[in-house]
């Protein structure tokens, strides 16, 4: 891959303080993420705690009105009968949502997108569990919880690896994001020596 600019800087890492991250994740993900911090500080990367202006819990909650807004109005037309209850559900309660909930919920992601990032340095990379707990065994993608917001936030967002749960064995992920624009420091860091020898 050839990047038309690479960053002058090097990214400091910010450790997210968030309240539905401390109450989501499973002690194990905490621990490979906290570890994986600090791996990524041993390497000569500059470490930072901060909580943001606009929390995930209330990102999310805007988030899926504009979602179940957006089914219903481009889905309206299938039956019913023949799609599963719970898509059926979502396309009913999404139709019951007024344009102008809809238009405002908009906006609305979009100054949460302003708010936490004017709290942030141009070249913070933000971390985060890339989910609460492990992988389930089947029947599920997972809990997207964390990855709902970096979707709200416009930005470039990739997974690490975190190693593995001490009680499971399984893999635990990270989630790397940065601000609208950062794709090329994004992925010159990754492409970088630093990233290269930890194995990201």
């Amino acid at each position: 891959m050839r990047l038309a600019s690479r960053p002058t800087t090097t990214p400091r890492i910010v450790l997210l303080q968030d309240p539905l991250i401390e109450r989501l994740q499973h002690p194990a993900t905490a621990a490979r993420i906290a570890t994986l911090a600090e791996q990524l500080g041993a390497a000569g990367l500059t470490l930072h705690r901060a909580s943001a202006d606009v929390g995930f819990a209330e990102m999310i909650a805007r988030h899926r009105r504009v979602m179940l807004a957006e089914l219903g109005r481009t889905h309206a037309g299938l039956p019913r009968d023949r799609i599963a209850t719970a898509v059926a559900d979502g396309i009913a309660e999404g139709l019951a949502i007024p344009d102008e909930e809809y238009h405002a919920a908009l906006r609305d992601l979009a100054g949460f997108r302003a708010r936490f990032w004017a709290g942030f340095a141009p070249d913070d990379f933000i971390l985060t569990p890339a989910a609460p707990d492990v992988a389930p065994e089947a029947g599920s993608t997972g809990d997207p919880s964390f990855v709902i917001p970096t979707t709200v936030l416009g930005g470039p967002v990739v997974t690490l690896r975190a190693g593995l749960a001490a009680d499971s064995g399984m893999p635990v992920g990270a989630l790397l994001f940065g601000r609208p624009g950062a794709d090329a420091a994004m992925a010159s860091f990754l492409f970088s020596a630093t990233a290269t020898a930890l194995d990201l």
